[in-house]
């Protein structure tokens, strides 16, 4: 017998050594139950009110009803477990289902904008500042989606949506999206009872996309707070107060600026001053068209500009027009249109930088007031030619791009947007 087995022999007739031995056994085993336990707790919290968790929530309903038939649990149809979470028995449940979805993951629906109706949650997107431009925004896994199967232009001119449902797939690559959503595929004569969840592959440019709602996921500064900080930017210069305390001065007309009416809070100049009008117009043409003709003879000339498309390249109102104009911007519908074009300019202004390489949220806001000014294009043959992702922000400003042009010096809205933005403390970073 060795000396160590003689040891430890001698060892086990020692009670207190024996129970250590036993808590050194038990300790590993407790750990091996444990641990895997740990981490499921820690990845589903995670997931709780996160776009994974909605998507992933869409993607367990799909997959559920893959292997079962509404009859194996006791309901008549696909539909009746998603409406009758909500106590409705409407045939139409595509909102219920993502609202559902979301339910399940602990997402507050406030949070997101849930309405029964796709109209009702397209204008509550609005209000939480999360509409995203199909145009200019890359949507993420667990945003939500909107159609206008009319097309992306007949929801600009009227607002009007037809069905929602969730992102659960992203492929830059082939510029493409996976969608879940449900009350879809039904059989005309009994649609109620045969409609079901459906998921498909679409290109992101299909035209019946009509916006995103970038809900149920962390979007990070770069279309979240950084967009609120370039709509104040812009706002703040146009208007003289940032876009988040805007009242009056939604009805901002300028008859004259270099050439061509701007109004409203972002300043839009010529056509896009025209535009904010046409989107007023589609989303109430009623209340528009009465505003026009309670200022007589010019104020139709605007109704007939809204409803013909005019050319507002060098228009300049006179004193009626402008009132009229300055009376449709002020009007809900006016608002409502100039928060939604607003959003897709900010959106817009944070692609054509991400395009050039330029990706800290700081020299993003610092060039987007430039883009505002001279516009998309200014990267490419203008005043930010030559710009790339290797510039800070502090070269970016003291390189002088667009201090100047041949009419004025801009040089104390530049040293502005520099300092509010080089100060700004983002809340995500």
């Amino acid at each position: 017998m060795t000396a160590v087995k003689k040891w430890f022999l001698t060892k086990l007739k020692d009670k207190r050594f024996r129970h250590f031995l036993i808590v050194l056994l038990i300790i590993p085993l407790i750990l091996l139950l444990i641990i895997p336990t740990l981490v499921i707790c820690i990845i589903t919290f995670n997931q709780q009110g996160t776009g994974s968790g909605l998507a992933d929530q869409a993607e367990a309903e799909y997959a559920f009803w893959q292997n079962h038939t509404p009859q194996e649990v006791g309901l008549s149809c696909q539909g009746e477990r998603y409406n009758g979470h909500f106590n409705d028995p409407g045939a139409d449940w595509c909102c219920y289902f993502v609202g559902y979805c979301a339910d399940k993951v602990g997402i507050d629906l406030s949070e997101i904008g849930y309405s029964p109706n796709t109209g009702v949650w397209t204008d509550n997107l609005i209000a939480l500042d999360c509409l995203r431009d199909p145009e200019t925004y890359q949507p993420r896994r667990g945003n939500v989606v909107i159609f206008d199967y009319r097309g992306r232009d007949d929801y600009h001119r009227t607002g009007h949506t037809d069905h929602i449902g969730v992102v659960v797939g992203v492929d830059p690559e082939n510029n493409e999206i996976t969608i879940i959503a449900g009350n879809e595929s039904g059989s005309e004569s009994s649609w109620a009872m045969t409609s079901r969840i459906n998921k498909y592959t679409r290109s992101m440019t299909d035209y019946t996309i009509a916006l995103y709602g970038a809900v149920g996921v962390d979007e990070g500064v770069a279309t979240s707070e950084l967009n609120s900080l370039i709509r104040n930017v812009i706002c703040r210069f146009e208007v003289g107060i940032e876009y988040d305390k805007v009242t009056t001065e939604y009805g901002t007309v300028v008859p004259n600026d270099v050439g061509a009416i701007s109004a409203g809070v972002f300043g839009w100049h010529s056509n896009s001053a025209l535009e904010i009008l046409q989107r007023a117009y589609h989303s109430n043409t009623s209340v528009v068209s009465s505003i026009c003709y309670s200022y007589g003879y010019s104020g139709q000339r605007i109704l007939s500009a809204i409803q013909s498309g005019d050319n507002w390249g060098s228009y300049i109102p006179n004193d009626t027009e402008a009132a009229c104009i300055k009376a449709i911007l002020l009007s809900p519908y006016g608002k409502s249109a100039q928060d939604e074009m607003s959003l897709e300019y900010a959106d817009s202004y944070i692609k054509k930088c991400n395009e050039h390489g330029v990706t800290e949220p700081r020299a993003v806001a610092y060039c987007s007031d430039i883009l505002n000014q001279w516009g998309l294009y200014s990267f490419d043959v203008g005043c930010l030619k030559g710009v790339d992702g290797s510039w800070s922000l502090d070269q970016i400003y003291n390189s002088q791009k667009g201090w100047s042009d041949s009419r004025y010096n801009y040089y104390n809205r530049r040293t502005t947007v520099y300092n509010i933005v080089k100060d700004y403390k983002f809340t995500e970073l």
